[in-house]
């Protein structure tokens, strides 16, 4: 009770009784409910009591306590920090920094800029996704950066625009690729010494001779 931490707010007051057995010297333990109350601020304490001993026990000193709950800043996630190395000042401006936002102008917006790798604030003329026919197959080529690590990444193909879109590939942070259409595969190769941009290359497994398709990559986070 008391304190500066808020009943409901900061954590959940609880009462209870802890017990021992004659001659018993363990230690006995209670848990207080911390609550995740979202907005930073100064640390909040907690006045812990032991009271009411019975069955001819009693308590010695100290029979009190303070828990101090530490309010802790919780790390920016990797396309925070990715947004906060190029943008600075501006990374919390949606014009600017923003998921769909296009500071250079080259048709990239932000979110795939940060998906393979690219730098936002300079124009590439290379174009990030490209179809190719590679030994008879359809195959989709692009970069993914290995340090956009809070991603998923799913390439679908269909056979009309419009049309239903199949899903080829998706890629899951900590799990990798996972082909999802029978015959349908990934590779991967480093485009540099860091290993830190990789180049995918999806192959489709339907024989471009006998059919259209067309392909789309969703990035989300």
């Amino acid at each position: 009770t008391g304190g500066t931490a808020i009943d409901g707010e900061d954590y959940t007051g609880i009462s209870g009784t802890l017990s021992w057995a004659n001659g018993d010297a363990t230690a006995k333990t209670f848990s207080i409910p911390i609550l995740n109350n979202s907005p930073a601020g100064t640390n909040r304490t907690v006045f812990l009591t032991l009271s009411n001993a019975t069955g001819g026990a009693y308590l010695s000193s100290p029979f009190n306590a303070v828990l101090t709950i530490t309010n802790v800043t919780p790390p920016l996630s990797s396309y925070a920090t990715w947004k906060l190395a190029h943008f600075g000042a501006d990374a919390n401006d949606p014009a600017v920094a923003g998921d769909n936002a296009d500071p250079d102008g080259d048709g990239i917006p932000n979110i795939l800029e940060y998906a393979f790798g690219s730098d936002p604030m300079v124009a590439d003329a290379n174009k990030p996704l490209i179809g190719t026919i590679g030994s008879n197959y359809f195959q989709l080529q692009f970069n993914r950066n290995t340090l956009a690590t809070d991603l998923t990444y799913s390439a679908e193909a269909a056979f009309g625009f419009p049309g239903t879109w199949s899903n080829l590939a998706t890629y899951l942070p900590g799990s990798g690729w996972t082909t999802n259409t029978p015959g349908s595969t990934v590779t991967e190769s480093s485009l540099d010494d860091s290993n830190q941009i990789m180049q995918v290359i999806i192959t489709d497994p339907m024989d471009p001779s006998t059919t259209n398709r067309f392909f789309q990559l969703n990035v989300h986070e």
